[in-house]
């Protein structure tokens, strides 16, 4: 491959990381990054003259199909039909993405791809907080102007920091340009707080504990490692509970979320609502287990019943839930697959003690504990996620993945 064409094809992984990170659904950025992204691939292919297949690509085509069929049996057929085409192409980019990651000489691909997700949060949360004020999520959970939710821009900095931390512990970049994730770091840790989002701040201590005791080469240095992450948590935990601005800001949404585990009587009126969404579903997926009520029907269902989302309804709040509920057993297996296989890929990782493949894999770990309270099948910041953990995972044995 030539170098030119080499680096088109990593503008083009950049481009797409960049554009669905920091641009919200539906805005004509997000469009144009998806043609750009699915022509280049169809251009890589008529100049290599062979259509490479993995995986994760039959995973991603099978999960939309079952959404497609979804919608001959779905209650609102109209509701399934824009779900299934959205799952269509958010496949098919994905596609195109991983295709341009395979088609790439540089054996660098993964750790661009995460310098470039350390990074991208920051734009995100810049242009966020930038436009709408600081502490715009102290007075709602939403932006109601483009429906963006603070777990959103949460997630996207938790990673960003994590990814950013462990680039400087690491010595993945040069020292000139060490500042720059010195930067990404702090920054992204100060939007986690300002988002006061309980899934951000789970996912911090989750990824990088999980991280440091994984890589421990002996059980006393593990001990060590153990210790070290209860006083931190423990630290944390105090600053957060008892200093008053960090209180307001996150801290009170993260002693609601003990005083639910720990007594449910106490759970504040969102965490309650998320309960009963919970139950509704389980009582739903009862009725209809092996297909479901159709992709994105789980809000329609929720519309039918006397809540404050109205007749629009709401999403269940619950990845598990919510793809049981749309698809069914056979729609959850289905996308559940690919989780497995990224955990069987993982117990490999942790053998060998790969630094990049394990800080990867405890973010995915992280992010799938996470689905408790977020739906994250067509989320496309996610899905990104963990089409590049799953790529890194595979990283360097390309080949050994393919299909045909």
């Amino acid at each position: 491959m030539t170098l030119k064409k080499n680096h088109l094809i990593l503008f083009g992984i950049i481009f797409y990381i960049f554009a669905a990170s920091t641009f919200f659904d539906g805005s004509i950025f997000i469009k144009l990054s998806r043609v750009f992204v699915a022509g280049l691939f169809f251009v890589v292919i008529l100049l290599e003259r062979r259509v490479k297949i993995y995986a994760y690509y039959i995973w991603l085509l099978a999960f939309a199909l079952m959404c497609v069929l979804s919608c001959i049996y779905a209650k609102n057929a109209s509701v399934a039909k824009a779900s299934a085409i959205t799952m269509l192409v958010n496949a098919g980019t994905i596609i195109s993405f991983l295709g341009l990651c395979y088609s790439s000489d540089s054996e660098d691909v993964p750790l661009i791809a995460m310098k470039a997700l350390a990074i991208v949060s920051v734009i995100l949360g810049l242009y966020v907080f930038g436009r709408f004020g600081v502490f715009v999520f102290l007075k709602s959970r939403f932006i109601e102007s483009n429906g963006f939710n603070s777990n959103t821009l949460g997630l996207h900095s938790a990673v960003g920091a994590v990814l950013a931390l462990w680039i400087l512990i690491q010595q993945k970049c040069k020292p000139n340009y060490r500042w720059i994730y010195y930067v990404c770091m702090a920054m992204n840790l100060a939007f986690v707080v300002l988002t006061s989002s309980r899934k951000a701040l789970v996912l911090l201590p989750v990824s990088l504990g999980l991280y440091y005791l994984l890589k421990s080469e002996s059980w006393l240095k593990l001990l060590g490692k153990v210790l070290v992450v209860i006083a931190i948590v423990a630290v944390l935990w105090i600053a957060l509970t008892k200093i008053p601005f960090l209180y307001n800001l996150g801290g009170n949404r993260l002693e609601q979320l003990a005083n639910t585990v720990f007594n449910e009587e106490k759970a504040d009126g969102s965490t309650a609502f998320r309960f009963q969404l919970v139950e509704w579903g389980i009582d739903w997926f009862k009725q209809k287990p092996v297909l479901g009520y159709g992709a994105d029907n789980y809000r329609v269902l929720v519309g039918h019943l006397d809540t404050w989302a109205g007749a629009g309804g709401t999403y269940a709040h619950n990845n598990f839930i919510e793809v049981l509920v749309d698809v069914g057993l056979v729609g959850f297996i289905i996308y559940y697959s690919m989780y497995f296989d990224v955990l069987r890929r993982f117990r490999k990782v942790v053998i060998n003690k790969n630094s990049q493949k394990l800080i990867m894999g405890c973010i995915f770990i992280a992010l799938f504990i996470s689905e408790y309270g977020i739906v994250s099948y067509n989320d496309k910041y996610i899905q990104l996620f963990y089409a590049i953990a799953w790529f890194t995972m595979c990283c360097p044995e390309k080949e050994e993945n393919r299909i045909v």
